[in-house]
């Protein structure tokens, strides 16, 4: 859990992470068979220098010194650059939702999974803006923990209603 002075943390959710190439990649360097053979293979990852939440080192959990051919501290980059054959790249599920210029690859022997939190100061934890705000990614993420949009927003809605009665009361004044 994160600790601030000050502040009031509270988990929203957890979300998976997996390892995705492109199929121009894995047709010139092959579909590694097991973690292994990540060894032979190139990586699309951040900038390291540039990281500022060791949270976003999520590379380091499923290969040590792997081979970088792409940098970047952007993730639609490294999702492009990935894209676009230069390597191996790890991702949250989110971010590759509706993508099928990427192929999962080992998603049944590895991933690695980050929690998501809310911080919000002490004195203005009950500012119904900042409750609206709150109310709203905790509905987000107990409607979907895998944070896939749901496209109708019946699902979003539903769960914004149970979470925070207080953001009904906001939307009518």
């Amino acid at each position: 859990m994160p600790t601030a002075l000050g502040m009031v943390s509270e988990r929203l959710g957890c979300f998976q992470l997996g390892l995705y190439g492109s199929r121009s990649y894995i047709e010139r360097e092959g579909m590694p068979d097991n973690p292994a053979d990540l060894a032979r293979h190139s990586f699309v990852t951040y900038i390291d220098d540039l990281i500022q939440l060791n949270s976003v080192r999520w590379l380091d959990d499923v290969i040590k010194n792997p081979t970088v051919s792409f940098h970047s501290n952007s993730m639609i980059a490294q999702m492009n650059a990935a894209a676009g054959g230069l390597g191996l790249v790890l991702l949250p599920s989110f971010a590759i939702e509706g993508r099928d210029d990427l192929v999962p690859v080992l998603h049944d022997r590895l991933s690695t999974t980050r929690e998501l939190w809310i911080n919000v100061h002490n004195d203005l934890q009950f500012v119904p803006r900042i409750r609206a705000v709150s109310g709203f990614l905790k509905a987000m993420f107990k409607a979907d923990p895998m944070m896939q949009a749901d496209t109708s927003g019946r699902k979003l809605l539903d769960a914004l209603l149970v979470t925070d009665p207080a953001i009904v009361a906001l939307q009518s004044s």
